[in-house]
């Protein structure tokens, strides 16, 4: 572990999650990302709306697209 800049501990997670925050702020307002989730919402929108429709997210990132997802199907 190694002292941050107001002497509070930080170590090798805390990186990780501060990293992974910051990430996830920049991809939700970087407007290329905002067209392609429209985009996939849109592709989607009939297909998933279907009775016992399942929607596999294989991939890496902050998960922000499959929660999107789920919020509007």
């Amino acid at each position: 572990m190694t002292a941050g800049a107001n002497g509070d501990r930080v170590d090798g997670m805390d990186r990780w999650d501060r990293h992974w925050r910051r990430f996830a702020l920049s991809a939700r307002i970087n407007p290329a990302q905002a067209f392609r989730r429209r985009l996939i919402l849109h592709l989607l929108g009939g297909a998933a709306a279907e009775p016992g429709a399942t929607i596999l997210d294989i991939g890496c990132g902050s998960g922000d697209l499959l929660a999107e997802l789920a919020a509007h199907l």
